[in-house]
């Protein structure tokens, strides 16, 4: 039986882009609302409407980091979806928080596992110490809703053992299950002698045609594998492989002219010389392009069974299709192993990159490296952002991207082109992320001197990085077009690394995090070695938030936070900029000038940024996860919190407290204005009044087990 909250909701009407949140990102992956009940004139009153905690993790996932939400739920017609870490699927509503339907995702823990455990050179969440080995965890970043595709409204979610689920938005019911990868198919790619890891792969939607893009993610380490894209017919029954497009050549050194005709595929291409200097490879001579392509990667380190470099696709925020150009705009991850490229010489196409697809034909139309022979791991993560520019005069329809490089590009959505780069100047560069050859930030690709760079240290083995592992850009930015205004946070992060040695050998055991200590397991694999000792971070941590024009690049406002690092995201709206802390605030700036409203205290650490819809009566709430200060995953279960438009009335504040099998709702009345939450809200009702529980399956929650 449907909940009764579902039967007798009324639609939130009006504009679909004001009132809903189809992304993590929002409307068109912009994170940005064009809502207008909250606003710059009334954001200051806003209060809680509700907090939904969020159960803790169950059975396999238990105790190995698994906890909470890592994603910006999507707000859908008055029902909000997000999917926990730990693989359960919600759907509660945005009026009060109470679960309408949940699902588990029916994963193949065996599949799961084996990526997990042997094939993950990152310590993820349950893998701190690679001794331990790596648990299930997920690391849950993307969940989509569509409503072409089958002739009903589906949420999907990619599973991070390879699945990708579609679900019925409005009833729970599984519509379409299909697993792209396992442990067989791995083995028939064409040239991939490594292997894939556990991280959440990407998706993007040509809704239009039926067609899913499906991007697989590698490892960090010595056996990352060979990044693909897939495309899909999502229509047919089951999906339809249609294209397989390969991001590196063949792991086996066997095509030395991959890279060459990867360029003369494409319409137009282009690489970043020190991130900013664009060369058109398409202007080239042949005898130029071999000289800067020729024999690229070497033979990754290629043993005769394994590969000792690799690399996968972006990851952390939503790609973007277009329908002006009708193009897949999506984003590659760095070369592996990250900090030592003596298995990878040469500029490493097509890591750290900009791609814009055909989704019919997997054909690439252009494509952009963004940093050349990366030896810092700074790839091009998390969201692909669409919109209009005026340039020289000219109008462009642009596409905005950073990269961990800390560098934010705009670049023609037709042609690749750059329109502009922005280094925001608050980020710090460390000697050794420096060309030698001559002296700017990053490495020239058209020197030999630096693609064969083995490592950032080279001679010395020890030294110093700033911007760290996690880059100066590891979030998603906001963009207002009816400004042209992006927002942006960039951040200072940096550590000491020591240099290790890296394949082709067996390896027998992993290095930890102390130099010159070993310990077997089995999370090594044929070696999970990223050439480095640990993940460069923890020292000189800052974090600015910056308002930059979008015809131009240039900084029109700058916010300064220091001592706290950033991940997740902003989120812009009516005037409004949010910015969720580590320090368990949410910062109200001004769109205009980046002037601080007020500040709201969740109670708790946030790594993702709001969701902003209207609930099933049209009322607008701001929705944010919280509950974690961990920079890769949660741990502890967290919760979501719902915020209130200012009413001058008293605030009713639900508190919706869940098990795995019932679900409470309880109420409390805030009679005094709210500034922020005292966390002892979230975790005792002794001062609140129980109102009534929900039973999972009677009233309330359509538990549905998963198909078998």
């Amino acid at each position: 039986m449907l909940s009764s909250g579902l039967l007798n909701t009324a639609r939130a009407q009006g504009n679909p882009a004001a009132t809903s949140w189809s992304s993590p990102e929002g409307p068109l992956h912009a994170n940005y609302s064009p809502q207008t009940q909250i606003t710059v004139n009334n954001v200051a009153g806003i209060s809680p409407r509700w907090v939904f905690p969020i159960p803790s993790a169950p059975g396999l996932y238990s105790g190995t980091g698994a906890e909470g939400v890592h994603i910006t739920p999507l707000i859908i017609d008055g029902i909000i979806y997000f999917v926990t870490n730990w693989a359960r699927l919600f759907a509660i509503s945005a009026t009060d928080g109470h679960v309408i339907w949940f699902q588990d995702l029916p994963l193949n823990t065996t599949v799961l596992l084996h990526f997990a455990l042997l094939a993950n050179g990152l310590p993820l969440a349950g893998a701190e110490n690679p001794a331990v080995g790596a648990g299930p965890a997920g690391h849950y970043h993307e969940i989509l809703y569509t409503t072409g595709i089958r002739n009903q409204p589906l949420i999907w979610v990619p599973g991070n053992d390879y699945h990708v689920f579609a679900y019925n938005a409005l009833t729970g019911d599984l519509v379409i299950n299909v697993q792209i990868l396992n442990l067989e198919t791995q083995k028939k790619f064409a040239g991939n002698f490594g292997s894939y890891d556990q991280e959440t792969p990407s998706i993007v939607f040509d809704e239009k045609d039926g067609i899913l893009i499906f991007g697989a993610g590698t490892s960090e380490a010595v056996n990352a594998g060979r990044g693909f894209f897939q495309g899909y017919d999502v229509n047919s029954d089951p999906p339809k492989l249609l294209w397989t497009q390969f991001m590196i050549p063949p792991q086996d050194g066997s095509d030395p002219n991959w890279d060459i005709n990867s360029v003369a595929s494409m319409d137009y291409a282009w690489m970043e010389a020190n991130g900013v200097d664009a060369i058109n490879l398409k202007a080239l001579t042949a005898t130029q392009l071999h000289d800067m392509l020729y024999g690229d990667w070497g033979n990754f380190g290629f043993n005769g069974t394994h590969s000792s470099a690799g690399a996968g696709v972006g990851w952390g925020g939503s790609w973007e299709y277009d329908d002006t150009t009708g193009l897949a705009y999506v984003a590659t991850g760095q070369p592996a192993p990250d900090f030592n490229a003596t298995t990878r010489p040469g500029p490493n196409l097509w890591t750290d990159a900009i791609w814009a697809m055909n989704p019919t034909t997997g054909r690439i139309v252009w494509a952009t490296q963004t940093t050349a022979h990366d030896l810092w791991d700074y790839d091009c993560s998390w969201g692909v952002v669409t919109g209009n520019v005026q340039v020289s005069g000219a109008t462009h329809h642009a596409v905005f991207k950073g990269c961990k490089n800390g560098i934010l590009y705009a670049l023609d959505a037709s042609t690749g082109q750059p329109l502009w780069a922005l280094v925001p100047p608050g980020t710090r560069y460390s000697p050794s992320v420096h060309s030698p050859t001559n002296g700017k930030i990053l490495l020239d690709p058209t020197s030999k001197t630096d693609m064969t760079k083995p490592d950032e240290f080279y001679p010395a083995t020890t030294g110093y990085q700033t911007p760290g592992g996690t880059g100066a850009i590891e979030s998603d930015f906001a963009f207002d077009q009816s400004t042209n205004t992006i927002f942006l946070a960039g951040y200072n992060d940096g550590g000491k690394i020591n240099i290790f040695d890296v394949g082709p050998k067996t390896y027998n055991g992993c290095k930890l995090n102390t130099p010159g200590t070993y310990a077997y397991s089995v999370t090594c694999g044929w070696g999970a070695s990223i050439g480095a000792d640990n993940y460069p971070g923890g020292s000189g941590l800052n974090t600015t938030i910056y308002g930059i024009n979008s015809n131009t690049g240039k900084v029109v406002w700058r916010y300064d936070i220091p001592t706290l690092a950033f991940r997740g995201g902003v989120t812009a709206s009516s005037g409004v900029v949010y910015v969720p802390l580590i320090d368990g605030t949410i910062k109200l700036l001004r769109e205009s000038d980046g002037s601080l409203i007020a500040s709201r205290l969740v109670g708790a650490p946030m790594v993702t940024q709001p969701a902003i819809g209207a609930d099933a009566n049209g009322n607008v709430v701001i929705v944010q996860p919280a509950g974690t200060a961990s920079f890769f995953g949660p741990n502890n279960p967290g919760f979501i919190m719902a915020f209130n438009a200012p009413s001058s009335a008293s605030t009713s504040t639900t508190v919706a407290t869940t098990t795995l099998l019932t679900s409470t709702l309880v109420t409390s009345t805030i009679i005094t204005p709210v500034t922020g939450i005292d966390p002892s809200l979230f975790y005792s009702t002794a001062a609140v009044a129980v109102i009534f529980v929900i039973v999972a399956g009677f009233l309330a929650v359509r538990r549905r087990k998963p198909a078998t």
